[in-house]
């Protein structure tokens, strides 16, 4: 019982001190959660996994051997088109290359505690202290995935307004793409 209380402890002060160092970065970091009583479970425990990623696609990526979709962001898929004016273009397709551009051979660091239902570890990336998720989203190549996080709303405001990357004209959602909604034909 003892060592048990002992474990939370220290779990939480990890926790807090996580927090208070990416709050001093500022930046946004995971959900935290109240830490697991059984020491071998990594629920609730932040994690942190350093490496040369693979870019899947707009927020997945391969970081040493492990799948990562990046946490409170939703990219178009890759087979997802925009459109501007009567112009049709791949915005799926450029938000993956958007990331691989700013990724290129840099080390990309990924905080996460918890897994999707697809097994992928949702995470908030960094290449130094510069937040990846938040990047996409001021970018204009990511929405704020509100359902599961506001962390990004302010950022996907500034974007909408700049009309940067998707901004720059008609796109569907991509979590009303997944389930089928296309934009409506041109007008002639």
């Amino acid at each position: 019982m003892r060592n048990r209380l002992h474990w939370q402890i220290v779990q939480l002060t990890m926790a807090v001190t996580v927090t208070a160092c990416m709050a001093a970065c500022d930046q946004t970091g995971p959900v935290l959660t109240a830490p697991s009583a059984d020491p071998r479970s990594t629920a609730g425990t932040i994690q942190t996994e350093t490496g040369k990623p693979v870019v899947i696609d707009g927020d997945t990526i391969d970081l040493n051997g492990l799948r990562f979709r990046l946490e409170g962001i939703d990219t178009p898929e890759t087979r997802q088109q925009c459109r501007t004016g009567k112009d049709t273009w791949d915005c799926g397709q450029r938000a993956t290359a958007a990331l691989k551009e700013k990724i290129r051979n840099k080390t990309v660091s990924c905080s996460w505690e918890h897994k999707d239902r697809y097994h992928r570890r949702i995470g908030t990336c960094y290449i130094g202290t510069e937040n990846l998720n938040g990047w996409l989203v001021s970018q204009g190549w990511a929405l704020a995935y509100r359902r599961y996080s506001t962390a990004y709303v302010s950022q996907e405001k500034k974007a909408a307004a700049t009309r940067h990357g998707i901004w720059s004209g008609d796109f569907v959602p991509p979590w009303d793409w997944r389930r089928g909604k296309r934009l409506p034909k041109p007008s002639s």
